[in-house]
């Protein structure tokens, strides 16, 4: 009886694998702006993929015993705390490690930029809007991994949530910023690359 559900999931984890490596960018875009505008589609796709994954699983965890579902939740590692995780290499950067960035960011667009003294009230406004992104992120970051498969699916979905409102607002405090910018102070902030931090 269990099986036909695991196939739709197997179908499910196919058909989201599939739709993430068709939204995957063919290369990224040169400008600030752009960048984070392919980067709330990603956060988009990701969601999608989720909801794909979703329904299936649900079906799934909920036709197993007892303990099927403690073995396909895998009890042990569900403990592990996501700083564990992330010294493991699980995940890119720990929940509140952003202040580094931020500033290292606005130095870098200060650098490039090489604003006028009206303009330093924009960059200090990027500044508080990049640290309000942020704190929202931080928000959202979970202390442990949930127990189940299925909270952890719910987990990533409002972290996602969470990181798809930070990039729009930085999106948009960059995009507020740019317009204020002579040519010359334009073509160079196109031109930065934050990859390297």
């Amino acid at each position: 009886d269990q099986m036909p559900l695991l196939q739709k999931l197997g179908g499910a984890l196919g058909m989201a694998s599939g739709y993430l490596a068709k939204a995957c960018p063919q290369e990224i875009p040169a400008q600030p702006v752009a960048r984070l505008q392919m980067m709330q589609s990603q956060v988009q796709a990701l969601a999608m993929a989720i909801d794909i994954v979703r329904p299936p699983l649900q079906s799934f965890e909920q036709s197993l015993t007892p303990d099927q579902k403690s073995r396909f939740d895998g009890a042990p590692a569900a403990q592990t705390s996501v700083q564990e995780q992330n010294q493991a290499g699980n995940l890119v950067r720990p929940c509140g490690d952003s202040t580094s960035a931020i500033d290292w960011s606005i130095e870098q667009i200060n650098k490039s930029v090489q604003p006028t003294g009206a303009q330093h009230d924009d960059l200090a406004q990027i500044k508080q809007a990049f640290n309000a992104a942020a704190s929202d992120l931080d928000e959202h970051c979970p202390a442990t991994a949930p127990a189940t498969a299925l909270g952890r699916l719910e987990t990533i979905e409002a972290r996602l949530d969470a990181a798809w409102r930070t990039v729009l607002s930085m999106q948009v405090a960059l995009a507020n910023f740019e317009t204020k910018l002579t040519d010359a102070q334009k073509s160079r902030f196109d031109a930065m690359n934050f990859a390297s931090r």
